[in-house]
């Protein structure tokens, strides 16, 4: 079935065990920081602009460039 929220993966993680996706998801205050950081002291105009995220484990920095008012946000996984 699909999840619809990020706390219906978490339950789902948490029923099978799947440690790998809850010890990084932990880490999620911590990615945005980072990716914030980063787009601060570089100077990166987030507004209007389309991101795209390769690999983007939670999609942690998706979420910082939607808040920054990204028009568009985008991901390619494995």
């Amino acid at each position: 079935s699909r999840a619809r929220s990020i706390e219906e993966v978490r339950r789902v993680a948490i029923s099978l065990g799947f440690t790998y996706f809850l010890d990084y998801d932990k880490q999620i205050p911590t990615k945005k920081r980072e990716f914030s950081s980063a787009v601060s002291f570089f100077k990166i105009p987030l507004k209007g602009k389309r991101v795209l995220d390769v690999g983007p484990g939670t999609a942690d920095s998706l979420d910082v460039a939607k808040a920054e008012g990204a028009a568009e946000t985008l991901f390619i996984e494995e």
